[in-house]
C-alpha cells in the first residue's frame, strides 16, 4: 500500500512540474520518515519548497477563510477608505471580498485590492 502511496506522488509531482517545465526530469518523489516529501529532480532547474514561515501569508481565497477570527495585516495596493493597511480581526471572507475590523470599524475589501496580506503571529 505504502509503495503505491509513493507510486501515485511521484506521479503527480511529475505531471504538475511537466505542465509548467517540460524540460524537468523527475529523479525520485517519495514521502519519507516524519512526514517529509522528497522530490530529486535533474535538468536545469532547482526546485525550492518551504514552509510558509512567520509572519505565514495569505495569498488565497481558502487561506482567508481557513484563519477567520484571526488577527490579520493586510496592505492594499490603493487608500480604501482612506486607509493603506488594516491590522485586525479577520471576520468575514468569500472567494471575493473580506472583512477586517479594526479599531476603526469593519472594513470591507475585495481581494484584488489587496497587496499583501498575513497573520500576527500571537507570541
Amino acid at each position: 500500500m505504502a509503495v503505491r502511496h509513493t507510486e501515485a506522488i511521484a506521479e503527480d509531482v511529475e505531471r504538475v512540474l511537466g505542465a509548467v517545465l517540460p524540460a524537468i526530469d523527475l529523479v525520485d518523489a517519495r514521502v519519507v520518515s516524519g512526514g517529509v516529501l522528497r522530490v530529486l529532480i535533474d535538468q536545469r532547474y532547482a526546485l525550492e519548497v518551504s514552509s510558509p514561515g512567520i509572519p505565514r501569508p495569505l495569498t488565497k481565497p481558502a487561506h482567508y477563510e481557513r484563519f477567520r477570527g484571526r488577527e490579520v495585516d493586510v496592505r492594499l495596493h490603493a487608500p480604501l477608505e482612506g486607509r493603506r493597511r488594516v491590522r485586525g480581526e479577520l471576520l468575514e471572507s468569500d472567494g471575493q471580498r473580506v472583512v477586517v475590523r479594526d479599531s476603526e470599524g469593519a472594513l470591507e475589501i475585495p481581494f484584488a485590492a489587496i497587496s499583501r496580506a498575513h497573520l500576527v503571529e500571537e507570541l
